[in-house]
């Protein structure tokens, strides 16, 4: 996983919260 993706999904993990991480997780899954 490149840094940069990581720090993307932790900022919208802040912004959204922590739940939504798993989901956009999911997601690009």
């Amino acid at each position: 996983m490149a840094r940069n993706q990581h720090d993307h999904f932790y900022r919208l993990a802040r912004k959204e919260g922590y739940r939504s991480r798993a989901a956009y997780k999911l997601k690009q899954i």
